[in-house]
């Protein structure tokens, strides 16, 4: 073959690349022209979670291809497992639900401490928004209680201070539970409020003495306890080094007595590298998802998406999807040594205790989904499942969208406005 023939052989070549590239790019674009993408976050709204993703809701849509409406759907419960649930085993596996949820759940669900009915690990991981470059997760306590510092966790003569947190399975349950175990940190931990709002709520009504929370979190949504001096940092984790901003504040890495404590919490903090994650279902189309996890990338760098996070005091240090497949797989690696103490802690974990509230039924919306009773003189609600709770009207199962105004109903869940366990009604 003559220089010249190769020359244009190649070129052809080329032409037929960019041709495949732009047929790919031009099917991608048709098919989200006009569509409504949902991102859903499995926490309630308010928290770090929600900030991440209404923030990304504004931005994200210019870098996909074909420019799709995005709305955010919030859908807590279980410390977010009602939501990774439908990500991961009914939403649409066509490119048009995304979502994020608790950063833990590949690892509890790797060591049988969550089960679900999908591989978290095959899902189409899109990255993370912080690579927790900046950022730290704290224990933190009210000013006005007796815990100044770290060791005051430890002091026997005083009492256990007590947490609030979500569920068991959530970073903020399970950092502060397994750092009571293996570094012997007295913390009591109160569960089952739906997000990291309502257990911060609880610190601030005095219902709970401290939390675990991350510290972007915290200066997103609860910025007066750092202004108004109403908490106190104990510990940070998810830290090699201090963080900056707090160099006199002790890592939970230098609480370790020995190696073998200090494999356990490099686990623990593992997760904490993806921080913000965001994933699709399996089984997206990969011209989708190739996509999307480009749009991901392009929204985390792009300079007006990275200036409002940073006057909503969130770290964006983004992750794309190849840099959070490591961790994944770093997860894996994990010898079978360490992973059985760890699932033995994590296996020691209470259950959530649930609580029952009765009163005469005043409201319901969305098809019996929000069922509102009044108790003891406060309006309290409760969200049904439609397969997770258990309904009975009279004795008798029923369904929830039967649930009506002036029936008398108990639920029975962990906390108000929480998913319930089971509601019984009379009429």
């Amino acid at each position: 073959m003559t220089r010249a023939r190769a020359f244009v052989a190649a070129a052809a070549a080329g032409l037929v690349g960019v041709s495949a590239g732009a047929a790919q790019a031009d099917s991608v674009a048709d098919f989200y022209k006009g569509k409504r993408m949902t991102m859903i976050v499995g926490y309630s709204p308010g928290g770090g979670y929600d900030t991440y993703t209404r923030l990304m809701s504004r931005h994200m849509a210019k870098y996909i291809p074909g420019k799709p409406d995005i709305i955010v759907r919030n859908m807590p419960g279980a410390g977010s497992i009602i939501a990774a649930q439908y990500i991961g085993s009914k939403a649409p596996k066509d490119g048009t639900v995304i979502g994020t949820f608790d950063r833990a759940l590949p690892l509890n669900t790797m060591l049988g401490l969550i089960k679900i009915p999908f591989d978290p690990f095959k899902m189409t991981w899109l990255g993370s928004m912080s690579s927790f470059k900046d950022e730290a997760f704290m224990l933190v306590a009210r000013t006005d209680s007796p815990y100044k510092s770290i060791k005051d966790l430890k002091d026997k003569s005083l009492q256990p201070i007590i947490f609030s947190a979500t569920a068991p399975g959530s970073t903020g349950y399970d950092v502060p539970y397994l750092l009571s175990k293996v570094v012997g940190l007295r913390i009591k931990i109160v569960a089952g409020y739906p997000g990291s709002k309502q257990g911060a709520l609880a610190v601030d009504r005095g219902e709970a003495q401290g939390r675990a929370q991350g510290l972007s979190s915290i200066r997103a949504t609860q910025p007066h306890w750092i202004k108004d001096k109403k908490v106190r940092f104990l510990l940070q984790t998810g830290r090699i080094k201090r963080h900056p901003d707090y160099p006199d504040l002790p890592t939970g890495r230098e609480l370790a007595k020995n190696k073998d404590d200090l494999a356990l919490i490099n686990l623990l903090e593992t997760p904490l590298f993806m921080y913000r994650p965001y994933a699709g279902p399996a089984g997206i189309p990969a011209d989708r998802a190739k996509a999307l996890q480009a749009a991901f990338v392009k929204t985390g760098n792009d300079p007006a998406f990275a200036g409002e996070g940073r006057k909503l005091k969130l770290d964006i240090s983004p992750l794309d999807a190849d840099g959070l497949g490591k961790i994944l797989q770093s997860l894996k690696d994990t010898s079978p040594k360490v992973l059985a103490r760890y699932k033995a802690i994590m296996d020691s974990r209470p259950p959530v205790p649930m609580v029952e509230h009765t009163g005469a039924v005043v409201d319901t919306k969305r098809a019996g989904r929000r069922i509102y009773i009044t108790h003891k003189g406060k309006k309290v609600m409760a969200k049904v499942s439609g397969s997770r709770t258990k309904v009975t009207i009279d004795g008798k199962k029923a369904k929830r969208k039967a649930i009506k105004t002036g029936m008398t109903c108990t639920f029975t869940y962990p906390s108000p406005g929480s998913q319930a366990k089971s509601v019984s009604c009379k009429n």
